[in-house]
């Protein structure tokens, strides 16, 4: 919705022409209003769920029964791609210098877990805990 409402005006150039609007960019204005409110509400959700995804992983995390590599852990990684991009698109789209400080930040983070998870990844097939016979899925036949 944020790039459909920055290109409106070339999207839709017949918006230009219409002869009962008095100032026609005004219909590309309350669009862009209309999408940047709707995308922080939906970038507000996903900060939401967000959080309880990170104090629900952190509590089974400190509950000391340890947290061996599966596959899920790469659901760390690819979810919050698009919700560091939703945020630097939002960062643009407002003109903040500060939306767009976060959405750097999150993508070092971003790139930090990638590495440790995939670190972890390698290190779960060279001790053969994963893609291992009995070891992923099949481990109950």
């Amino acid at each position: 919705m944020l790039g459909i409402s920055q290109n409106l005006p070339s999207i839709y150039p017949s918006y230009t022409s219409i002869s009962y609007v008095s100032h026609p960019e005004i219909i590309a204005d309350i669009f862009r209003i209309v999408a940047v409110s709707a995308a922080v509400f939906l970038w507000a959700t996903a900060f939401w769920f967000f959080c309880i995804a990170l104090v629900s992983v952190l509590y089974g995390a400190l509950q000391g029964k340890g947290m061996g590599f599966h596959l899920v852990w790469w659901a760390f990684v690819f979810p919050n791609v698009g919700f560091t991009i939703c945020t630097i698109n939002i960062g643009e789209a407002l003109m903040s210098e500060g939306i767009l400080w976060l959405g750097s930040a999150m993508t070092i983070m971003l790139v930090i877990v990638w590495l440790f998870v995939g670190s972890a990844h390698v290190r779960a097939v060279w001790r053969k805990k994963i893609l291992w016979p009995g070891k992923d899925e099949d481990h109950d036949q």
